[in-house]
């Protein structure tokens, strides 16, 4: 039926694209705070590089599966 008026659903299609509506100032200030934080961390103005390669590298790291010594 679409979005009629008549049927039983109407209001749950307008309350859904109200939803989205609202959604849309958080989008756009989530872009933005990544925009931002990215632009400091390419002038420097904040190390942001530095710990994400060292978490890069933590994750590519291969972990050691030996089991730890109880030698005391």
């Amino acid at each position: 039926m679409g979005f009629s008026a008549e049927s039983e659903v109407e209001a749950c299609y307008r309350d859904a694209r109200i939803s989205r509506i609202y959604e849309g100032t958080n989008e756009i200030n989530r872009l933005l705070i990544v925009k931002m934080v990215l632009k400091k961390a390419v002038t420097g103005e904040i190390d942001f590089f530095g710990p994400a390669k060292n978490v890069a590298k933590e994750l590519m790291s291969i972990p050691s599966f030996e089991e730890p010594s109880n030698d005391f």
